[in-house]
């Protein structure tokens, strides 16, 4: 092997999972799976790759009532946000066994945006982040910034629509 494919397969293998966020493209209806996702661990990793988009993110479960209830909205939000810098993140707390469930359900609602399952190290980052020290009621939903900070830890839902809008909107505006 030479020097330059050993460093490569080097440098490959100790930063392999820094570059989950290198997805192909979405499919046609726009869902993405993040690839990896098991790997993230942080919410620091989890929205580095979205750098310069305000991140509108959807915490939900299978199980979850309200959460299903608040995807009839999600063609909407996506109709809003269609010509803006927003990314929508679908950040599932289900438990890892359930992630054939999760799957069908994120693609039987076609749920446009970007999906994961989180792990429980991310998942107590996020309870972290937004000063949760047990568990957290779902659903719920965050803004992040453009520079990766988060923004509003209570977001409006996909069904108040022009309060959510307007939010967003600021999110955009903010430097």
């Amino acid at each position: 092997m030479k020097i330059s494919n050993w460093f490569l397969a080097i440098t490959v293998a100790l930063l392999g999972s820094a570059f989950w966020w290198a997805t192909p493209a979405p499919q046609a209806d726009g869902v993405v799976i993040i690839p990896n996702y098991q790997k993230i661990e942080t919410m620091a990793d989890l929205v580095k790759p979205f750098k310069g988009k305000v991140l509108y993110i959807d915490v939900w479960a299978t199980w979850c009532g309200p959460c299903r209830a608040e995807m009839e909205y999600a063609p909407e939000l996506k109709s809003y946000i269609k010509d803006k810098a927003v990314e929508v993140i679908y950040f599932s707390v289900d438990d890892a066994r359930m992630a054939t469930k999760w799957e069908k359900i994120v693609k039987d609602e076609t749920l446009a945006g970007h999906h994961l399952i989180a792990n429980e190290k991310l998942y107590a980052d996020l309870r972290r982040l937004i000063g949760v020290t047990n568990e957290m009621y779902i659903p719920r939903y965050l803004i992040i910034g453009k520079d990766g900070q988060l923004i509003n830890n209570d977001a409006k839902r996909p069904s108040q629509k022009s309060a959510l809008y307007k939010q967003i909107d600021a999110a955009l505006a903010a430097k």
